[in-house]
């Protein structure tokens, strides 16, 4: 398994599901958007001063139709994404590298860019 760089905060980003995937109930041709994005941090490790990142949590509303009625927004639904290092733990925790990502059924993604010099399998 290759090393990768570890995460720090702004190494975390999301990207929103595509209007042909709505929320259940709602009709195609809405939007998603993103309603929150709280990173998870140790100060027990750190990259360029930054804290490493160990968990991300985003949460997604749909804001379309619903069986062509009036517009109206979801409740949100959440992504949780947690770190995949095996070779690093902080406190017990793995920490996020660069490629992590997970997606829900929708398709609203938490993705993982780092390019950090402190490096984990």
């Amino acid at each position: 398994m290759a090393a990768r760089s570890i995460a720090v905060e702004y190494d975390v980003s999301t990207q929103v599901g595509q209007p042909s995937s709505p929320y259940d109930g709602y009709d195609p041709g809405g939007m998603w958007s993103q309603v929150s994005l709280v990173v998870s941090t140790r100060a027990a490790c750190t990259v360029n001063g930054q804290r490493a990142a160990w968990k991300a949590v985003a949460k997604f509303s749909y804001t379309g139709t619903k069986g062509g009625s009036s517009s109206s927004t979801s409740i949100p639904v959440e992504v949780t994404l947690t770190g995949s290092s095996t070779a690093l733990t902080v406190d017990g925790q793995p920490l996020l590298r660069d490629g992590d990502s997970k997606s829900d059924r929708f398709g609203n993604t938490i993705r993982v860019s780092a390019s950090g010099p402190l490096r984990s399998e």
